[in-house]
């Protein structure tokens, strides 16, 4: 499994392109820069999915350019889908226009619960519902990799004081993190990589709620 890491836009968002030698997803298109642009259309008959985290500005401005490329089906949270056309959902209105709302024109084709695994190609994705940030995120797991959105930061947390955020339910998503049953790349929404192991040790927030 190959990871690759774009970090775009204004607000530093990481891009995650995720892929096989038969299959990709791309986690999180916040932003089409260049290079995201040439990955996308180098890989684009393999691309399968288009996986967010979440439904803020920077996670998906760039999502329906990746999905005019490759026709990949969008997943995210049933609760989080009105934020792919709604502007104040998305705080696309709130961001002075570093970001511009992305022009869905119907519902994504995949509307998560958490719980779910979903295929691919051949990859592998485990779903969990990580409300705290918004009430729609989710964290993806395919294999050894946690793709974490703004649920959980090398050293921190994503913030809870945005619309439908809540801090009780951030610590109960973190709680179920970390009672995973094992250690995991943890590949976050903004910033560097880390463990889980590392975060369930350093992190503040985390060995607060173990």
């Amino acid at each position: 499994m190959k990871v690759k890491t774009y970090v775009v836009g204004p607000l530093s968002a990481n891009c995650y392109i995720v892929s096989t030698e038969q299959s990709a997803v791309v986690i999180d298109p916040g932003f089409m820069t260049e290079k995201v642009l040439m990955q996308v259309t180098q890989n684009k008959e393999i691309i399968k999915g288009i996986l967010l985290t979440h439904g803020h500005a920077d996670h998906i401005s760039a999502v329906m350019q990746v999905k005019e490329l490759t026709g990949a089906p969008i997943a995210i949270h049933k609760s989080g889908s009105e934020a792919l056309f709604d502007a104040n959902i998305s705080l696309c209105n709130m961001m002075n226009g570093m970001y511009v709302q992305p022009k869905v024109d119907k519902q994504p084709e995949i509307l998560l619960e958490g719980g779910e695994t979903l295929e691919f190609g051949d990859i592998e994705i485990k779903v969990i519902h990580t409300p705290g940030h918004t009430d729609s995120g989710v964290c993806f797991l395919i294999e050894n990799l946690l793709f974490t959105g703004d649920t959980l930061f090398a050293g921190n947390i994503g913030r809870t004081d945005f619309p439908t955020g809540d801090y009780n339910k951030m610590k109960e998503s973190l709680h179920k993190l970390a009672a995973l049953d094992k250690d995991y790349f943890v590949y976050p929404g903004h910033g560097i990589p880390t463990t889980l192991e590392k975060e369930k040790s350093n992190n503040p927030y985390m060995v607060d709620n173990i």
